[in-house]
C-alpha cells in the first residue's frame, strides 16, 4: 500500500494538487471480526497515515463492518438534542 500511496502523491505533485496528510486516515473494512484490531504501518512523505475506526466520509460515518451503527447514533443524538433545545 506505501507504494500506491507514493504513486498517488506523485501524481499528486506532478498536477499541482494537494495531498492532505493531516486529514488522511485509513479503515480496514471486513467481515472477520479477528482483524478488527489489525493496523497498518502507511505512510506519505514521511507523514504516518493514522488508523480511524469510524472515518467520515461525505458527512458520513462508516465503520469496518458498513452497519452505519455510528452514523445512526450520531444522528440520532443530534436530532433529541435539536428537539430537547441543547
Amino acid at each position: 500500500m506505501n507504494k500506491d500511496l507514493s504513486i498517488l502523491h506523485t501524481y499528486y505533485h506532478q498536477n499541482r494538487l494537494q495531498f492532505s496528510k493531516e486529514k488522511t486516515v485509513y479503515v480496514l473494512y471486513h467481515l472477520n471480526t479477528r482483524d478488527v484490531g489489525r493496523r497498518l504501518n502507511n505512510s506519505v512523505d514521511g507523514k504516518t497515515i493514522e488508523f480511524e475506526p469510524n472515518p467520515t466520509y461525505l458527512g458520513v460515518k462508516l465503520d469496518w463492518s458498513l452497519t452505519f451503527k455510528p452514523h445512526l447514533t450520531s444522528v440520532r443524538q443530534k436530532v433529541f438534542c435539536h428537539a430537547a433545545r441543547c
